[in-house]
């Protein structure tokens, strides 16, 4: 089962700004998972990579040293996980 959670309108920057809806979804042993949806193009999230975007996109709105635009460094590779079993 899934349920479109949120539906976000681009800010319009030229060409290309489609909507982006996130998707809740049963991730299985992945978790709690997430999809987003931009111009028909998918991206399914684990949940430990939910997480971790929550605290990435919290830390940016802070402005938080490693999160500004204008910094140098390379992005972190987060990669799904699964979720131990009972």
């Amino acid at each position: 089962m899934s349920k479109d959670i949120r539906i976000y309108q681009s800010m319009n920057l030229g060409d290309g700004n489609n909507e982006m809806a996130v998707t809740a979804f049963v991730g299985g042993r992945y978790g709690y998972s997430v999809q987003f949806t931009i111009g028909g193009n998918y991206c399914a999230l684990a949940e430990n990579q939910a997480r971790d975007l929550i605290e990435a996109l919290s830390n940016r709105v802070a402005s938080k040293r490693g999160y500004k635009a204008t910094e140098w460094g390379e992005g972190k590779l987060v990669t799904p996980c699964l979720i131990k079993d009972d």
